[in-house]
């Protein structure tokens, strides 16, 4: 590749006719020129007239003051740079290769032969010019930064940066025909190292016909194409819309169609009444000549009896702005199907034997006769039942009905239904499983021991008759809570609720003789999650039964009796506890 001007070939010109020859008639042949892309290598030839003794040096630099290469001892040259010559010819051939060519390589070269003192010059070469190719970056193109109107007249700007040397090409084409090669604006910003180029167009604007910029440089194998596509900047203005309609049976269908305009993104409002309709309608949009587009929106409407003067309107939303078609007026009257019925309970379980209230709600019929009925696992469940409906303001009813149902196990895996029938002929209903909502608490129940001085004992307690099955039972010592106690499992019943069984083993000795020993559930069933009880104080030894009842919990009175024993040595406690919360086990009392 030849990157030189006609400048720079007088030079060279002028240059050959002076190759400078040494005190011993040596010739040192250098080529004028050499180029190589950034990264790659390059030969910078040096070749003597003649062998002679004495090394030979490169340097870099008009002034030749940059050591390059040295062929003296004990100047070492960097790892990129050695002697390409063969080695039969290295007494003539002094030529050297460079790799991995950097920016910072481009400067002229002079080979320089010593005599054999290694002081003095023998001869200096005419100097070898390296040109370091860069590619340039991939073209960047862009337009206006704001919509523009189809067929209008849009600049459009091209560039490129980083290359070197700085002659480079640009040319526009559009739909694969050439539209101009121009002479590009080439800057540099690094002191003429590396060069940017920019170059403009201007021409029409239309929709499917994308202009591209093409760049060609000496450091690329193949042109660097960028394309600018007119579609994403262009806009047209949509027709005003108009309205058709055809009336069926229970129903209008209304058509709205808008011509003319891009891009396609467009929407279309139905509105009734100047308040805007959530349904979705049925909307088709397609290409024509020319490239713009046609849209035709498609909408159903049930006409009741409060809706007779209603006015529909259609509405254009575009890029470029809006318009409304003429109003049309609702007619026909008929019956309007209410919705799927939603049955809303409590969001989270409820507490065992509460009141829990579920209600089945529906909307958007005409006229107001309607039935609605409950049914618990397909049986009609028609006490604690109330119903209310309401007219809304666009003349349709809504219906609401509640139920009242205990929480209790006979509703565990039990289906509760909401089954409306319309006037419309509509029978439709949906579904709530109750079990979601039901709790039944634990029944504690103990199994009594005898007890046995410096014997093992196990302690068993039982959760019966509970649901849902996440319950957690732990013995504690005193108030203290006990790891070492271990569960049967989980044992489903007939009717549903579960049943569970924790054991605690004891070494039975005399410091236990006082201990109390409880076993606690926690279950969400239980209306608190935590429980306390004060201890009954049993003074009297001589009293051999003597019936105390006294027990305290939050929010709850509760009366239970706590029975004693005249066995006991000395003043110690023993108690139960409500059943569904823990019950109290005292060893103590069976010495």
């Amino acid at each position: 590749m030849q990157y030189q001007t006609c400048t720079l070939c007088h030079i060279i010109l002028m240059l050959s006719s002076l190759i400078p020859k040494g005190t011993y008639g040596i010739t040192i042949y250098q080529t004028p020129s050499v180029a190589s892309n950034e990264g790659g290598s390059v030969i910078m030839n040096c070749t003597l007239s003649e062998e002679s003794l004495g090394p030979v040096q490169w340097y870099k630099g008009i002034k030749q003051e940059t050591l390059f290469y040295s062929q003296m001892q004990n100047e070492t040259s960097g790892a990129r740079v050695k002697l390409a010559g063969e080695e039969r010819k290295r007494n003539i051939d002094l030529s050297i290769t460079i790799t991995t060519v950097t920016l910072e390589d481009a400067d002229i070269y002079y080979c320089i032969k010593f005599k054999s003192d290694k002081q003095s010059r023998a001869a200096v070469g005419s100097g070898t010019q390296l040109y370091v190719n860069r590619k340039p970056s991939s073209p960047s193109v862009s337009g206006p930064a704001e919509k523009v109107i189809l067929n209008s007249r849009v600049t459009v700007k091209c560039t490129s940066r980083g290359f070197s040397p700085p002659e480079i090409n640009i040319t526009w084409f559009q739909k694969e025909t050439m539209l101009t090669k121009s002479s590009p604006n080439v800057t540099s910003n690094d002191g003429n190292r590396t060069y940017n180029a920019e170059s403009n167009i201007t021409l029409l604007a239309h929709i499917n016909s994308p202009v591209t910029c093409r760049i060609s440089h000496a450091a690329l194998e193949q042109p660097l194409n960028a394309v600018f596509n007119f579609n994403d900047i262009l806009k047209a203005i949509p027709s005003t819309p108009v309205i058709s309609y055809t009336k069926k049976e229970n129903a209008v269908m209304l058509n709205c169609t808008s011509l003319r305009f891009y891009p396609k993104n467009i929407r279309i409002q139905w509105a009734k009444d100047g308040k805007q309709i959530k349904e979705l309608p049925e909307n088709n949009i397609s290409e024509t000549t020319g490239g713009t587009f046609k849209i035709t929106s498609i909408i159903k409407f049930a006409v009741t009896k409060a809706n007779i003067s209603s006015s529909i309107t259609c509405q254009i939303v575009h890029l470029t702005g809006n318009s409304t078609s003429e109003q049309l007026h609702l007619k026909d009257v008929i019956s309007v199907s209410p919705s799927l019925p939603v049955i809303t309970g409590p969001s989270t379980r409820m507490t065992y034997m509460k009141i829990i209230n579920l209600t089945c709600s529906s909307s958007g019929f005409y006229p107001q006769n309607i039935t609605l009925k409950w049914f618990i696992n397909d049986l009609q469940k028609n006490e604690k039942v109330f119903h209310v409906i309401k007219e809304h303001e666009d003349g349709t009813y809504n219906v609401t009905s509640t139920i009242e149902i205990q929480s209790d196990k006979q509703y565990i895996n039990s289906v509760l239904t909401c089954q409306i029938i319309h006037l419309s002929q509509t029978l439709t209903s949906s579904t709530y499983n109750l079990s979601d909502v039901i709790t039944v608490s634990p029944t504690m129940i103990s199994e009594p021991c005898n007890m046995t001085l410096n014997a093992t004992v196990s302690l068993a307690c039982k959760a019966t008759q509970f649901y849902p099955p996440f319950i957690r039972i732990i013995w504690l010592e005193n108030e203290t809570e006990l790891f070492n106690g271990s569960s049967q499992g989980l044992f489903l019943s007939k009717d549903g609720t579960y049943t569970t069984v924790r054991y605690l083993s004891i070494k039975y000795t005399e410091e236990k003789v006082y201990s109390v020993f409880r076993c606690q559930a926690e279950h969400e069933s239980i209306l608190f999650n935590s429980t306390t009880c004060d201890l009954l104080k049993f003074k009297d030894k001589k009293d051999p039964v003597k019936r105390l009842s006294r027990i305290d919990l939050p929010k709850m009175a509760k009366h239970i009796t706590m029975v004693s024993s005249d066995f006991f040595l000395k003043e110690h406690y023993a108690f139960f506890c409500h059943k569904n919360v823990f019950w109290e086990y005292n060893p103590g009392h069976f010495l």
